[in-house]
């Protein structure tokens, strides 16, 4: 029996309102609005002590032409991590949500 995965796409606009992305403190120059965290040194020290929940990777399509954000941690094709003052669901992992950054 195979069981399907829906996919649920989001706006970034709704999913900044519903998530509320986090500055980083680390540096003040960070990628995006200043919300992205790298995947090495003292931000990725950060973001690895955060709640998986609050956790989200900003990873590039297969094809390189856009850019999604999905809950968790993640490596393949992995850009940066996003943190998030409330959580995401086990129900938005489960059916595939995704939110299209770039």
């Amino acid at each position: 029996m195979t069981t399907k995965v829906r996919q649920r796409a989001m706006n970034y606009d709704v999913f900044e309102r519903k998530y509320k992305p986090v500055k980083n403190h680390i540096d003040s120059n960070a990628s995006g609005d200043g919300d992205l965290f790298e995947t090495y040194g003292e931000e990725w020290e950060h973001v690895s002590k955060q709640d998986c929940h609050h956790v989200w990777t900003l990873v590039e399509s297969d094809t390189g032409k856009k850019e999604y954000l999905t809950p968790g941690f993640h490596v393949v094709n992995r850009l940066n991590y996003m943190i998030t003052e409330k959580p995401w669901t086990d129900e938005d992992d489960a059916n595939g949500l995704q939110v299209l950054y770039a």
